[in-house]
């Protein structure tokens, strides 16, 4: 039983162990978003981040495959993307006050 629950912990964690550390959403302080990642949402919170009255939630684009579409708020697509369509989020990207206001957008990598 011992030999079996170490080799079952050693197989589950080789297979578990490379995904801890790379996360593809991350929370942050509003301000300089890191190179391959986009908002896909910010609200008000200065209990989040004192001092500053944003806070980001980002996720990685840089890794997905090309044909690949994820929402994030309105903005210049990065390079290789393409925005699909634009829309209103009245919960998301700042919560506009306007249903007409398009707030948000999916994106298409295209290479």
């Amino acid at each position: 039983m011992r030999q079996f629950l170490i080799i079952w912990f050693l197989v589950v964690g080789s297979i578990s162990v490379p995904l801890i550390g790379h996360a593809t959403t991350k929370t942050m302080c509003a301000g300089q978003v890191p190179h391959g990642w986009i908002i896909t949402n910010y609200w008000k919170s200065t209990s989040s981040c004192p001092g500053i009255a944003e806070t980001y939630r980002i996720e990685k684009y840089i890794n997905k495959p090309i044909g690949y579409q994820m929402n994030a708020c309105i903005s210049t697509p990065p390079q290789g993307w393409v925005i699909v369509k634009e829309f209103n989020s009245l919960v998301k990207c700042g919560r506009p006050r306007s249903v007409f206001t398009n707030n948000m957008m999916t994106i298409e990598r295209l290479n």
